[in-house]
C-alpha cells in the first residue's frame, strides 16, 4: 500500500458549526470559530458530519466520541 495515496486511506472527517470566538466572526461562512466548515470538507472523504460545537469544544464532546468509534468500527458514521 501507498500511503501517500490518499484512495488507499479510508477518511472521514468531523466538523463543528458553533461560533463562540471572536475570531469566528471574522471568518467567512459557516465556522467553528476558528475554521470554516468548507474547508474541513474533502471530495475522498468517505463520510463527513457537522456538529453543533466550537473548535475548542468539539473534541471534549461524548457525541464527537461515539461518531469517531462508529466510524472506526464501521467506516462510517451511522
Amino acid at each position: 500500500m501507498n500511503h501517500n495515496d490518499e484512495t488507499d486511506i479510508e477518511m472521514a472527517a468531523i466538523a463543528g458549526n458553533h461560533n463562540n470566538l471572536l475570531l469566528g466572526k471574522l471568518i467567512g461562512g459557516v465556522n467553528d470559530g476558528r475554521v470554516e466548515v468548507e474547508s474541513v470538507y474533502l471530495p475522498h472523504l468517505k463520510d463527513f458530519m457537522i456538529l453543533p460545537y466550537g473548535h475548542k469544544d468539539i473534541h471534549h464532546q461524548p457525541e464527537t466520541a461515539r461518531w469517531v468509534d462508529a466510524f472506526l468500527r464501521t467506516g462510517k458514521f451511522q
